[in-house]
């Protein structure tokens, strides 16, 4: 028999565990991938930006750190939240925003 063959079936059976693990493993929550929200006001020199849910009207707000970003911005501009890190965002994969406050969020997109 050869010496390597037990090694080798270790390391294969080694990797993979690791790849199956890797696999179950939960990423980082995800926003939606629709948005859920739009812009109804900004206060430019502050950076805070209110929004609202489309589907039921409550509003929250949320911090824009960048200047640059907040001069971008326009009311109506959609928004995309992540609920479970309590982000907002512009585009479904880039959360930039912190939410502030203890409002409860809505989990649902508004085509959920």
């Amino acid at each position: 028999m050869n010496p390597m063959k037990p090694i080798n079936a270790i390391l294969a059976f080694s990797l993979v565990c690791l790849l199956s693990a890797g696999a179950g493993a939960s990423p980082a929550p995800a926003a939606f991938a629709q948005p859920c929200c739009a812009i109804v006001s900004i206060d430019r020199v502050s950076g805070v930006v209110t929004a609202k849910y489309l589907k039921s009207g409550r509003t929250f707000t949320f911090g824009v750190d960048s200047r640059s970003l907040t001069q971008t911005l326009r009311v109506g501009q959609k928004v995309w939240v992540n609920a479970k890190t309590r982000q907002a965002g512009f585009t479904d994969a880039e959360p930039c925003c912190d939410i502030k406050g203890n409002v409860k969020l809505e989990y649902e997109p508004i085509n959920g």
